[in-house]
Order: C-alpha cells, then sequence, then structure tokens
C-alpha cells in the first residue's frame, strides 16, 4: 500500500504553485491497477522518481507499505561502467534477492547470456533495452512501475515481453503511466490523469480525453 498525502514535489519557478507535482493526495492498493494518463514528461519523470522513493518531495508526506519497482525499462539504474553481470549482482543485493536468480532469469529471459560479461555502456541499444525491461522483472516487488516500455526490442521479443506482464498482471500491482491512452486499456482496474500537476480520477477513457484533450 502506498499513501500519497498532500504531496508537493519538483519545484520548477518563482512562483508558490510552481511545482510539477502540486497537492497530490493518491492512495494506491495491493491488487489495483491504476493507468495514468500524463501530459507532461517533466511531471511524468518527478511523480515516478517520487513514488518509487529516488526522490522526496518538497512537502508532504508519502507512505509505504510494501516494495516498488523503478519503472519497467529505465535504463538510469544500469551503471554503464560496469558490466552487466556486476549490475544485475548490484542490483539483487540492493533489493534483497538472489543474484544467482536475477542473472539466470535476464539470461534466460533476453537470450543474451553471452553479453552478461560486456560492460552496459558497450552493449548495443537493443540489449540495453532487453535488459533494463527484464532486470526489475526478475525481482518479485508488490508494486511494479511501468511506462511507454513495457516491451522491448524487435517484433518477437514484444510479443514476448506482452506475455510475461500478463503474467505478471495476475499476481502483482501494477501502475503504468502513459502519454497514450490506448495503452491503459489492457493494465488498469483504475485510470487517472496527471494534468497540470494534479491527479484526477476518470471512470473511463473518455474522461480521460476531457481532461487532457487528447484524441483517443
Amino acid at each position: 500500500m502506498i499513501h500519497f498525502r498532500d504531496v508537493w514535489a519538483g519545484k520548477n519557478g518563482n512562483r508558490p504553485d510552481d511545482y510539477l507535482l502540486k497537492g497530490i493526495s493518491c492512495d494506491f492498493l495491493p491488487g489495483r491497477h491504476l493507468g495514468i494518463l500524463f501530459d507532461s514528461v517533466s511531471a511524468y519523470n518527478c511523480f515516478f522518481q517520487t513514488l518509487c522513493g529516488i526522490t522526496f518531495p518538497d512537502s508532504g508526506k508519502i507512505i509505504r507499505r510494501g516494495s516498488v519497482s523503478w519503472p519497467i525499462g529505465w535504463q538510469g539504474v544500469f551503471n554503464r561502467n560496469l558490466t552487466v553481470w556486476e549490475n544485475l549482482n548490484f542490483i539483487a543485493a540492493a533489493q534483497g534477492a538472489d543474484p544467482a536468480r536475477v542473472r539466470k532469469f535476464v539470461s534466460d529471459f533476453t537470450g543474451l547470456g553471452n553479453m552478461l560479461a560486456k560492460k552496459f555502456g558497450d552493449c548495443p541499444g537493443a540489449a540495453k533495452a532487453k535488459f533494463a525491461f527484464a532486470a526489475p522483472c526478475a525481482i518479485p516487488f508488490d508494486f511494479y512501475l511501468g511506462s511507454n516500455a513495457l516491451t522491448a526490442g524487435e517484433k518477437k521479443f514484444h510479443a514476448k515481453c506482452k506475455k510475461l506482464i500478463r503474467f505478471m498482471l495476475k499476481r502483482h500491482t501494477f501502475i503504468v503511466m502513459t502519454d497514450t491512452p490506448g495503452n491503459l486499456k489492457s493494465f488498469s482496474d483504475t485510470l487517472l490523469a496527471l494534468h497540470d500537476g494534479r491527479l484526477y480520477q476518470a471512470d473511463s477513457l473518455e474522461d480521460l480525453k476531457v481532461v487532457h484533450g487528447k484524441s483517443l
């Protein structure tokens, strides 16, 4: 369970209300998948980083009862100067997971076991995307954060990613943020809109259209 209580974050101007997140109060409950449509990349980054504890709010309170992943597909968790093997060991240890199991899952799922000994920064872009997708999925979190990058790689690997996500949706709670409304249809029980720094609940994708003015 995650509780936001009057959270203000991402000060980006001189006026008192110049924040990327403005007084957000929301409950994220286990077993209830949330889809959030955003209209600002800066607000999206601020929300995700605040949600998973990378950064702290300027004011307000966040209460976490349960583990939260970093965004699936986010490459920022990898150190480009370490090998993929070393990165996975560090990531697993930081989350209290078994490094050997994490390495095996990532190797088997991506089919790139031959690249684990390469520095992450030296891997091709497609391989980096696959590693970034697989790594958080290898660790048991209570909440998984998703974004537009809920797939990776070529068409065949896309299908593999989608199959894994469908499997995980039955067992874990997802919070998915996207700027593409159609991406929310498959992943969300509850729809929210992050608009002008504030969070609004919507009953349907059409309601999100009213808030954002997006074509669905």
